[in-house]
Parts: C-alpha cells; structure tokens; sequence
C-alpha cells in the first residue's frame, strides 16, 4: 500500500508532531508500505541545513520506501496577511504535487493548517482512494486569543471560514481520527459525524526514545551551566497563545524567595518574545528560557526537571491536548498541570496518580502544588514511575502506531473491494 501523506512540516525541522509523524512514517515502513510525502522545505533549522535541502527538492530515503517531495514557500509568517499567503503558496504547491502522485492508495492529512484537509479530501474523489483526516487540534475553537489575526470582526470572519474548511474536512474525510475523546464528541454532535467515521487514537510516546536520564549523566547540565543541586521546574514545547506561559512566570515569581528553585522553558512559537517580555516586566530572574532541543536530545531536556509543566489557557481542552504529557511522563517525571479540570488530561494525572492537576490560570494554585512536591521530594519518584506506567501500558508506539496502520489496511481493503 502507498500512503501519500500531506504535513506542513517534517524532520529535520523541530516542530509540532515531526517526532509522531517520522514514527508513524518509520512504522508503516516496517509494515511492508511505502509512503509518498509531500510538504515544505524546512524552516526553523540553521542556514545550513536550509541550503542543503533547497538543493534537493525530492528526497529518496530507506531503500525508496519513503519519497519526500518539498515545496518551497519564500514567505515568513511576520503577520496575519503574510500567513495567508504562505497558507496559499503551501496549498498551490501540495495541489499539484498531490495531482502529480502516481496511484496512491490512501490520502493521510492533518488539522493544522486548516487547508490541508479539503485539499487531501479534493485529491482523495480525484484519485478514487480513501483520505483519513488526522485531527491534532481544532483550530476555530481557539481563534479568539490570537492577536495576530486583528480586531473582533476579521477574528469572527476568520474562525468561521477555519470552522467551515475544518467542518467539510471532517465530513468528507472516509475517516477521522481525533486525539481526544472531546473532540470525538463534539463532532457527533455538532456535525452529526457517523459514528462509524471517526474513532479516537491518543498521540503516543516512544518509550524507548524519551526517557530519565540521571543529572549525573545529563549533559545539558553542563552545557548550560545549570546547577545540579537545584530544584527545577521546566516547561518544554510550543510558546503560543494558548499556552498561557504568563501564569507560569507569574508563579516563578512568587517563588522568589526560595532561591533553590528554578523555573526553564524551553521552546519556540509565536509568543516567545511577548513572554520574554512578561519575565522581565516582572523581574522574574529565576526564569531561563532556552530554545526547543533536537528530538535526538529530548529525553535530556525532559529529564533535567523535578516537575515538568503542562500548561494552558481556561477552554484549551476544547480546542487541544497536551501531548506532551506523555514525554514527560515516558521520562518519569511528575506532571502538574495548570489546564482543564473537566479534560481528560486532568482525569488521566488523577486517576493515575502521576501528578498534581489545578485549574487554569491560578498562579496560586500552581504555586501550591509545586511546593506539595518541593517538600515531599519522595513525590518525584512515585508520581514519575506511576506515569511511565501509564504510558507504558496504554499508548505505546507500537500498540498505537498499529492501530493506525490497521485502520489504512481496512480502509484500503474496503475501498479495493467497493471498485470490483
């Protein structure tokens, strides 16, 4: 079976799901498939590597299994209309890269940006094949906090164009797969999506790539001088508006005073340099940001904190989850969240006992529950292990990846026998 899977970004770009896609890629591979990818060339990495793939526009990789075709996009997102147009020279070069593709038999697309589903659902009646639509987020839902987009009026026109094109994904797709039962749940109700269409299948984690790495051992300490008798509390992923960084330093804020602990944030996004801004505004010195480290250097990262932070705006759950939960809890380290009460993630860290959930937007809250850890450091160990159990037995790689690969196959089969 050939996949032609659609992604805005991949390895070796650090960015959201390029570790999940490069796994899920790796798996079908192993299965005996063959996938055909189409997405841009990379961005966020350095100079160098810039130029080495603009000088390969098609990329053949394990004994051609695998054919990645780039798209070159010569726009920055520096503003709202400028992401326009690079949302448009994106779908213009996927459109005919994906006409170009010979005999796929299964389309794969994903939620963000928003266009790549109708597109993948437009190329899949083009082609006769099945188009299974990956849904990681449920942008429309989180519009209304991105000040990039302007004033209430053009945010309204635009979640509701978003909300249309993620609508028709969802409707024309021959089958969704959200990662979050609430998801799942909305489009039964809201678009009154057969049931029969859509199925849940959590993000997973590969436990043997993300693991505790001792202090001892763990060469970020040294590389960025950070002192291994310390106390740390560290945030690693995206920096955009819904992550709420804001009540993270506010909380480090108030910890001041306890001059063993240390907050670090490690990542990128849009936001980056208003929470830079944030820090200082409140003087905040015992936060150190950093950015986002090579997946080949994640466990590192994840393992330097006492507690890992999973943080989020009021109403996050409904538009995201919080993937990251798993690397942290696959490198046995306790989670506290500022996030939902009624999500999922909250029921997961409570009934497993892997952590401490609070409300969103409660620096106070936040506060409290990192110091219930800071004074009962045996709380380290036992939540850490209790959420690498979790992970463990219920979304390993290979487990969940196969559940994937299962549903290509079926929906393959299915469509091969609805032609005869």
């Amino acid at each position: 079976m050939k996949i032609l899977m659609l992604r805005p970004n991949y390895f070796p770009e650090v960015a959201g799901g390029t570790r999940l896609a490069k796994d899920l890629v790796d798996d079908l591979i192993a299965a005996g498939h063959q996938v055909e990818m189409i997405t841009p060339f990379p961005v966020k990495v350095d100079e160098k590597v810039k130029r080495e793939y603009k000088a390969k526009k098609n990329e053949v990789d394990q004994d051609g299994s695998l054919v990645i075709r780039r798209i070159d996009v010569p726009i920055e997102e520096r503003s709202f209309p400028r992401r326009i147009m690079k949302a448009l020279f994106v779908f213009l070069g996927m459109y005919r890269k994906g006409l170009a593709s010979k005999n796929p038999d299964l389309i794969m697309t994903i939620s963000m940006p928003p266009f790549i589903g109708p597109l993948g659902s437009i190329l899949g009646k083009t082609k006769k094949v099945p188009v299974v639509y990956w849904e990681q987020d449920i942008i429309s839902k989180s519009i209304k906090k991105d000040s990039k987009i302007g004033n209430r009026l053009v945010k309204g026109v635009v979640k509701k164009v978003i909300n249309l094109l993620e609508t028709f994904s969802v409707k024309t797709s021959t089958h969704t797969v959200t990662i979050s039962n609430k998801f799942k749940n909305y489009h039964l109700h809201e678009d009154k999506v057969n049931p029969k269409k859509i199925s849940t299948i959590y993000n997973w984690i590969d436990t043997s790539q993300v693991n505790y790495v001792k202090r001892e051992n763990n060469e970020l300490f040294q590389e960025l001088g950070l002192d291994e008798d310390k106390f740390y509390i560290t945030y690693c992923g995206n920096i955009g508006y819904p992550h709420n960084l804001e009540t993270f330093i506010e909380t480090a804020k108030k910890l001041e005073n306890y001059r063993d602990i240390e907050f670090l944030i490690f990542g990128e996004g849009s936001r980056k340099k208003a929470i830079q801004r944030h820090r200082e505004q409140l003087n905040a010195e015992n936060v150190k940001m950093y950015p986002l480290v090579p997946l080949d250097k994640a466990s590192l990262a994840y393992s330097i904190g006492d507690i890992s932070i999973v943080i989020g705006q009021a109403g996050t759950s409904e538009n995201g989850f919080p993937s990251k939960t798993w690397s942290i809890m696959s490198a046995a380290r306790p989670v506290v969240s500022s996030f939902d009460i009624d999500s999922e993630l909250t029921n997961i860290i409570r009934e497993n006992e892997a952590g401490i959930a609070v409300p969103p937007e409660d620096s106070n809250a936040l506060k409290e529950a990192i110091l219930t850890i800071y004074h009962d450091r045996s709380l380290i160990d036992k939540m850490g292990q209790n959420g690498l159990a979790y992970v463990e037995n219920n979304i390993s790689r290979k487990e969940t990846t196969s559940e994937v690969i299962n549903l290509f196959e079926n929906l393959h089969t299915k469509n091969k026998e609805g032609r005869k």
